[in-house]
């Protein structure tokens, strides 16, 4: 898993499966000031390095129970692609 970013803030980590990136995002701290200044520039680079790195959509697994983290991930774009015990997969194209 490759440590995007790694703070007081939280952690920004990509894995790799079957080629395909997955984002995991662990927020340590929340406020809307936060989500503007920190939070959204970290996802907009992040998106900004795997489209220039040639991939065509980016993906997470949320656990169904945690409302904030689907609720931010699809603040940023990403999309439910389907359910299946417990989780959700999102997606968003590059």
């Amino acid at each position: 898993m490759d440590v995007i970013y790694d703070d007081d803030y939280g952690f920004l980590r990509i894995e790799w499966v079957e080629g395909k990136p997955f984002i995991h995002l662990e927020a340590r701290k929340w406020s809307h000031n936060i989500m503007k200044n920190i939070y959204l520039p970290r996802w907009v680079h992040l998106l900004d390095v795997l489209q220039k790195a040639g991939h065509e959509a980016v993906f997470t697994v949320v656990e169904d129970t945690n409302k904030k983290a689907l609720k931010f991930h699809m603040m940023f774009g990403m999309e439910h692609l389907y359910s299946e015990k417990g989780y959700t997969v999102m997606w968003r194209e590059l």
